[in-house]
């Protein structure tokens, strides 16, 4: 007589080995969409710095030293054109909740026209006119994001997530990767700005001497904001929360390794007679353990294909939320595929040695009289 093969026994016992593999895969599933929400709040930021890709800022602090320096450098032949703006900070809003920058520039109509079309935006709603008054134009995951369309109004009244002081009409709503906003501005409302900003424009051949140029040229009379110290901001930001995540993570894998080893013992302790049968017909600790290990593996296994699946199905879900919701895609790396290898690892380790003092303690004779 042999005992039921490590398969076969999960077949015959389809409930308990369904419970257990649901059990792993929901847990997968919690630590995995705690990364995704994450990378999804990140890459929202990402959004607004690729606007830098085809500008550097330098933003006046005090006095006029910051048009100095631009005027230098583009007198050096160095700059495609300078855009002289007024630059506010505003935001929207993420899958998790926080919020990410929206910068929104004011701007004559033939300057909004070249900057979109240095950075790849159509605009597919609307026009652009700075002769009307509060006017702001917009992309279209923004305008889904905050549930307005062509002709709507917009301020902080009716959105907790829009920053600037009044009410603007939504004139202008545009396609493109890069979340921007734009004010159509009459010149001469921008020239009485004491403190101007500058967009200090560039190609791919002249984009790495103007950005040294502008860092080169340090003063507490205006900052120098590049793409590459935007996305070091970004990562340094990143950095320090991925610390955070994977402590987090961690101790989620810890606490619910522990929680699914103890279910994992209740269950084997229910087949606490079977084991000393198993003895009793000559098997070793050794054989019955492996039975034992065969079990959890393939449990573990089941538990996270339902895992990938659940995984899926969440990531399309948020996908289609998030395209009406008008936020960044979420997205699963190759990496990711790292953070499964513990549970295995810490379900097993927390599963084996209890059932192997059981499997030691299972009294051959007493079974055979009938006792426990």
């Amino acid at each position: 007589m042999s005992p039921l093969s490590s398969i076969k026994y999960l077949m015959s016992h389809k409930r308990r080995t369904f419970s257990i593999a649901l059990s792993i895969s929901l847990s997968i599933l919690i630590v995995f969409i705690f990364q995704l929400e994450i990378r999804n709040m990140v890459d929202g930021f990402y959004l607004s710095s690729n606007r830098l890709k085809s500008f550097s800022e330098v933003k006046a602090l005090n006095g006029n030293d910051a048009e100095k320096l631009v005027n230098k450098i583009q007198q050096q032949g160095n700059g495609d054109k300078v855009i002289n703006t007024v630059e506010r900070s505003s935001s929207y809003r993420t899958g998790i909740g926080t919020d990410a920058e929206l910068i929104v520039y004011n701007m004559t109509n033939k300057d909004i026209e070249y900057t979109m079309k240095k950075l790849s935006l159509k605009l597919k709603e609307g026009y652009i006119d700075s002769t009307k008054k509060d006017g702001l134009i917009i992309s279209e995951q923004v305008a889904r994001n905050k549930k307005v369309k062509l002709g709507d109004r917009i301020s902080k009244d009716t959105d907790d997530f829009f920053r600037i002081d009044g009410e603007y009409e939504i004139r202008g709503i545009y396609e493109g990767n890069i979340n921007v906003a734009f004010i159509p501005t009459d010149q001469k409302e921008i020239d009485m700005i004491q403190n101007k900003n500058f967009l200090l424009f560039f190609n791919e051949s002249n984009k790495s001497q103007i950005n040294s140029s502008l860092l080169s040229e340090k003063s507490k009379k205006y900052t120098v904001t590049t793409y590459e110290t935007d996305i070091n901001d970004i990562e340094s930001f990143f950095s320090s929360f991925t610390i955070i995540t994977n402590i987090v993570v961690f101790i989620l894998v810890m606490v619910q390794g522990i929680i699914l080893g103890f279910i994992n013992y209740s269950a084997y302790y229910q087949r606490k007679n079977e084991f000393g049968v198993l003895k009793a017909l000559g098997y070793s600790i050794t054989d019955i353990f492996i039975k034992i290990i065969k079990e959890i593996f393939v449990t573990t296994i089941v538990g996270v294909l339902f895992a990938v699946v659940l995984i899926i199905l969440y990531v399309v879900a948020r996908n289609i939320h998030g395209f009406y919701s008008g936020m960044p895609a979420y997205r699963v790396e190759l990496s990711d595929s790292f953070k499964i290898i513990p549970f295995p690892m810490f379900i097993t380790l927390f599963s084996i040695f209890p059932i192997i003092n059981l499997i030691r303690n299972a009294d051959t004779i007493a079974i055979i009289e009938g006792g426990r």
